[in-house]
């Protein structure tokens, strides 16, 4: 990417974007209604999504939004390397605090690194330790299993009880005619 493209998409980023955290990751994304400028920043650093259109219910009328968003947090750190030298101050503090949030998130970098076992006391190694493929967070297979057999016992309690149901009312249906 040419600098002159490097500054323009900083600075349509300090104008249009933002930086927000949730669920344990970080997201960049420029909301305008200017399609065609979203295209072109779609195509200067193409996010996973492409670009996302819906109607603005605050104001604008019937004017479309269009939005373009990366989450992936190499996708994410990418990005702000490559316009943190023409960032101002303020966006540049919160790009710093966000690269350093995706170092020390939890499940990721010194957060959690150096926990040896779960919450409940199982171990994060050999055949126990389950290992995020999106996030890289780690995971006790003890404890995933665990939760996956309540999990399904419930739905098959749940279910159980929506047949009953509907025997109930079909045998009540019958009653009345």
């Amino acid at each position: 990417m040419k600098d002159t493209d490097k500054a323009w998409l900083a600075g349509l980023f300090e104008g249009e974007g933002c930086i927000t955290t949730g669920s344990n990751c970080v997201q960049i994304k420029i909301v305008m209604t200017d399609k065609d400028v979203i295209e072109k920043v779609d195509i200067l650093f193409p996010s996973s999504s492409g670009v996302k259109q819906f109607k603005n219910t605050e104001g604008l009328g019937n004017k479309k939004l269009y939005i373009w968003r990366i989450t992936k947090g190499d996708y994410v750190k990418k990005f702000i390397n490559i316009i943190l030298p023409w960032l101002g101050k303020r966006r540049k503090e919160k790009a710093l605090w966000a690269l350093e949030y995706l170092s020390t998130r939890p499940g990721v970098g010194n957060y959690y690194k150096n926990k040896t076992h779960c919450p409940k006391g199982h171990p994060y190694y050999g055949d126990n330790l389950y290992i995020n493929p999106s996030s890289g967070g780690r995971s006790c297979r003890i404890c995933l299993n665990e939760h996956s057999r309540k999990f399904q016992a419930n739905k098959r309690k749940l279910e159980k009880e929506k047949l009953i149901g509907s025997m109930v009312t079909k045998l009540e249906k019958e009653k009345i005619v």
